[in-house]
């Protein structure tokens, strides 16, 4: 792999390549510019390097990292195919996060509290009855759930 493979592989780990109807628009690799990449039957870039050089560049080398080509060879017959790699997103829904999150605490104690009702406590012969039933250990790690942690001391 020569300099510029490596340096298109790097553009395309970084991620600032988006598909236009014209080509593909790569962010150059010092972030100040935009260059089009166009794969017809000859690969081109409206880069420096291309025009100069007339052969790839490292934009190129980038689109072609986030484009996988499958070929697959039956007998005499080779059939090639072009895969995007596509990511995957999904929706958040906010509202259930935020309550699952503030709700956090009270579900949880609610459940610790049934699981040691099932274990067996021997009877307490001396001294004073604890506080509680179980042992505070639990301290959330978010801002939502320090609410409800909040919350529930007030």
């Amino acid at each position: 792999m020569d300099a510029r493979q490596e340096r298109g592989v790097q553009l395309a780990q970084r991620g600032h390549i988006v598909q236009q109807p014209d080509g593909w628009q790569v962010l150059s690799q010092t972030g100040n510019g935009h260059y089009l990449v166009k794969l017809d039957t000859t690969p081109s870039c409206t880069c420096p390097d291309f025009e100069l050089r007339g052969k790839k560049c490292k934009h190129i080398y980038a689109v072609e990292c986030l484009i996988v080509w499958q070929t697959i060879t039956y007998g005499d017959q080779t059939i090639t195919t072009k895969t995007k790699t596509i990511r995957v997103t999904y929706k958040q829904k906010w509202p259930a996060y935020n309550a699952a999150q503030t709700e956090e605490k009270e579900r949880f104690i609610v459940l610790l509290d049934a699981l040691c009702k099932l274990v067996d406590q021997p009877m307490q012969a001396n001294g004073r009855p604890p506080a509680y039933p179980w042992p505070i250990w639990y301290l959330p790690a978010s801002t939502r759930s320090m609410s409800a942690f909040l919350r529930g001391a007030s």
